[in-house]
């Protein structure tokens, strides 16, 4: 018997961003949110956190990744240590056309409001080359989260996104 439990599945198209509300409670300390059939143009696909009172969070983030190309043996990092959004899942390659691909992003403590928000993700995807990228995030304020937003860094996107909640026995 599997300790994750299905929480959410939700499917859009050609929207400019997508919130998953009432996921994240005090029945689960560590979510699992998957993404796959991703397509997008060439943009970044971010995330934002929701509060309690339904606000989308727009401060105080901080995030490190680090993405390997198909074409290269050297990563390509980038951080922040003050930055709006919690993380990039995925980064476009400058190839043009459409970006495809999918994330794991693992979300721990966000319902409890004494502990700082944190993240772990891996993704991959291809457009005009093959990547695959890791990293992690933090929201830099101990407060409540129900919800969270993705959001590409302009146009729309498409796919599935899958909440889980992870449960020990």
């Amino acid at each position: 018997m599997s300790n994750l439990r299905l929480i959410d599945d939700t499917s859009f198209s050609s929207v400019s961003s997508v919130d998953i509300t009432d996921c994240f409670s005090s029945d689960y300390d560590i979510y699992l949110i998957t993404g796959s059939n991703i397509a997008h143009p060439d943009a970044y696909v971010n995330s934002r956190l929701i509060n309690t009172g339904g606000t989308v969070i727009t401060t105080n983030y901080a995030y490190g990744m680090n993405r390997y190309y198909s074409d290269s043996t050297t990563p390509n990092e980038s951080k922040s240590t003050n930055t709006n959004l919690l993380n990039y899942y995925f980064s476009y390659d400058g190839g043009g056309g459409s970006y495809q691909g999918g994330f794991a992003l693992w979300v721990f403590n966000p319902y409890q409001s004494s502990t700082y928000t944190q993240t772990v993700f891996q993704s991959s995807g291809t457009n005009a080359k093959e990547y695959n990228s890791n990293g992690i995030g933090l929201h830099k304020e101990q407060v409540s989260i129900v919800g969270i937003r993705f959001l590409p860094s302009s146009g729309s996107f498409t796919g599935n996104l899958r909440t889980y909640g992870l449960r020990v026995d």
